[in-house]
């Protein structure tokens, strides 16, 4: 009997047990910052990296079908301070990058992918945190962002607003935590959680956008449909207690957006809730 129940008791913890994350080897280890990659390939970190430029990129990437596996270490930029203009990863009209598994904190611009003649890029399972204007920003079709962390976005001497993600052109953008975007004080700015701008056939859902903090007559957006048609459903939005008539948890610029099945709490008066979209089915609690 004793036996039985030891071989149940090894089963049942081996069936439980969380597999650890598997570290990406096979690569070329970024060792020191800041770096520029012009060769196509795998890059990975093996330990926190950090640099106190205020301009330019961190990782510039001039290539196409690149991919960096921070194997959960950390690219760091603090040292800069709140007025930095510089850049965590940057691409600039390229095709098929790929961000995961890394810490990017402390930069004007988290991951700056511009150039909508670019596209194709998944950034996923990454921490963005302590970046003073934009978490994420993308352009370009195909591109995907999913599962990220995106914490304690703003404070810029650049400019007054904040963004959590901001992705031009098709685009996924898919289960996210974003939480604490916060609009630089004493300027009027806003707070923006999710803006997805010429959206016309990707889809926001399953994000949860929390703690956003305008400033003065600035304005806050949980999720933002700046043009196109995407679908939008299946999001957490939790605003304040005390709601701002000014706010939206959900706005489109056109009624092709349609919202679903998404859960909003704390954005505006009922009519301000859900601006501009197609709504259907939504949980609305003030």
């Amino acid at each position: 009997m004793l036996r039985l129940f030891l071989t149940y008791l090894l089963l049942s913890l081996a069936l439980h047990a969380v597999p650890a994350s598997a570290e990406t080897t096979n690569c070329t280890t970024i060792g020191s910052l800041p770096i520029t990659i012009t060769t196509q390939g795998v890059y990975c970190l093996t330990g926190n990296l950090s640099t106190s430029i205020s301009a330019g990129a961190a990782i510039t990437i001039n290539t196409n079908n690149v991919t960096i596996d921070c194997n959960e270490w950390k690219i760091g930029g603090l040292a800069a301070g709140a007025g930095t203009g510089a850049t965590g990863i940057y691409a600039n009209a390229r095709n098929n990058i790929t961000i995961r598994n890394c810490g990017i904190r402390g930069f004007r611009r988290g991951v700056w992918f511009p150039g909508s003649a670019g596209g194709y890029h998944l950034i996923e399972n990454n921490r963005f945190d302590n970046n003073t204007n934009f978490g994420i920003q993308t352009r370009g079709d195909g591109t995907t962002i999913r599962g990220n962390r995106v914490y304690d976005t703003g404070g810029t001497t650049i400019v007054n607003y904040a963004y959590g993600i901001d992705a031009w052109d098709n685009a996924d953008i898919i289960d996210n935590a974003v939480s604490g975007v916060v609009a630089t004080a004493g300027q009027n700015g806003g707070a923006f959680g999710i803006v997805s701008s010429s959206n016309e056939g990707g889809e926001v859902s399953r994000n949860r956008v929390s703690g956003l903090v305008e400033d003065g007559s600035g304005t806050k957006r949980g999720i933002w449909a700046n043009g196109g048609r995407p679908v939008i459903r299946y999001n957490a939005l939790i605003g304040n207690i005390a709601p701002d008539a000014n706010d939206y948890g959900i706005v489109c610029n056109s009624s092709a957006g349609v919202a679903r099945e998404n859960i909003i709490i704390g954005y505006g008066a009922p009519a301000t809730t859900i601006g501009g979209c197609t709504s259907v089915s939504n949980t609305i609690n003030l």
